[in-house]
């Protein structure tokens, strides 16, 4: 606890009082009192002088003044006085406090922000003025930079100041993306900030027409020369040239000289998907991809071949032959020695025209009706063999009369 003794050194006595506090005479370092004067037998103000009291502990409304030592010293401004609420102003912060005033004003205590030490104080409303009965304190804080100089690590994309308090270093880690401030943080690239790397390896710069380009190993920077010279084997199409002159410029694409240029839309150099021909440089469909087309997509074949499988007839393999002005499509099917077939005829546009069920008849597939009209015809035959062998025949004889009978009428 620190204890401080004032001594009277000088004793005052102006007009006459009946309380201590008509006796203040604005000054922090008289003890002002109202008492008997037993010399002049009268009562009166004692302005006695207080022996090691420093005016400098003044401090008027608006002015500057220091508290602490060492790294704890800092400057603070009373700024204002409100002593209807109770307050004092310092540094834009009110200070609040109670109690009865005395003759030399409120006491109270005031809490420095940074270092956290305590100072005692008086206010005293009449004069708007603050006595600062403790301004100096050992500091028990040590700063550990005093500049920003002290604080840099030769990293650019940290931000460092000598900052707090105590005042020591601080890093703050750089996350944006700028240009010139040598920093290029993890997800910038050479298009948002020019710090970054522009490339590693050749491939990875613009291209630029007429330049040769490299990525400098050091800078990492794309370097661009530009080629007049045309000739060919450099990669560069030399300003000025063309093709054949620098086969590395672009050749003129041509149809029909057989060469597929890249995006060339040329059959006759590029040829045809599957199922598809070339024909006056377009691609048409082929006659097996129009008759494949038109027979999975007819439910009339798909109908015909159900009705056969449902009859166990296995499905054999298909084929074509051509007529003048259309296609025949033969569909054989097979059950033991029994065999049909579907055939249908076809336009060269792919429309089926008919499409119907054949049975195999003596090597050739035939209709039924054909088959039927045979069978027919064949018993028709027999039938008529049967009544001229059963029929019976005249002699001989009577044939001969009879035809001599005739050559006697006749005679």
């Amino acid at each position: 606890m620190l204890i401080i003794i004032f001594v009277v050194s000088a004793v005052a006595v102006s007009a006459a009082c009946l309380r201590d506090t008509e006796c203040d005479d604005d000054n922090f370092c008289t003890l002002d009192k109202c008492k008997n004067v037993t010399a002049q037998n009268t009562t009166g103000c004692v302005n006695t002088q207080i022996s090691g009291c420093d005016f400098s502990k003044y401090v008027e409304l608006g002015q500057k003044f220091t508290l602490g030592t060492g790294d704890c010293k800092f400057t603070h401004t009373f700024s204002d006085a409100d002593e209807s609420n109770g307050y004092v102003t310092i540094d834009e912060k009110n200070v609040y406090y109670s109690g009865n005033a005395t003759s030399n004003g409120f006491l109270f205590t005031y809490q420095e922000p940074g270092t956290k030490l305590t100072y005692k104080m008086r206010y005293n409303a009449s004069v708007d003025r603050l006595f600062l009965e403790e301004q100096e304190k050992p500091c028990p804080f040590q700063n550990l930079c005093a500049s920003y100089a002290q604080c840099q690590d030769d990293d650019p994309c940290t931000i460092n100041e000598c900052d707090g308090f105590p005042l020591h270093c601080t890093g703050k880690k750089i996350f944006y993306c700028k240009s010139n401030d040598k920093c290029c943080p993890g997800q910038c690239s050479y298009a948002d900030d020019n710090d970054c790397f522009e490339c590693n390896l050749d491939t990875e710069c613009a291209p630029r027409p007429n330049n040769r380009v490299l990525c400098n190993t050091l800078t990492k920077k794309c370097e661009y020369t530009l080629i007049q010279e045309c000739r060919s084997g450099d990669r560069v199409c030399g300003q000025g040239c063309s093709f054949p002159a620098d086969e590395d410029c672009p050749r003129q694409i041509m149809c029909g000289d057989t060469i597929c240029d890249a995006q060339e839309e040329c059959c006759a150099d590029c040829g045809c998907s599957q199922g598809f021909m070339c024909f006056n440089n377009t691609c048409e469909k082929t006659e097996a991809l129009i008759i494949e087309e038109a027979i999975s997509g007819s439910e009339r074949i798909k109908n015909l071949s159900a009705a056969l499988e449902e009859e166990g007839f296995v499905i054999g393999n298909a084929s074509v032959t051509r007529t003048e002005s259309e296609f025949l499509y033969t569909l054989p099917f097979t059950k033991g020695k029994k065999i049909k077939a579907i055939q249908a005829t076809l336009t060269p546009q792919g429309s089926i025209v008919d499409a119907k069920i054949l049975i195999q008849y003596s090597g050739t597939f035939v209709s039924k009706y054909v088959v039927v009209a045979i069978f027919c015809g064949a018993v028709l035959i027999l039938s008529i063999l049967w009544v001229f062998i059963k029929t019976p025949k005249k002699p001989e004889s009577l044939f001969i009369e009879e035809h001599d009978e005739r050559t006697s009428a006749e005679k």
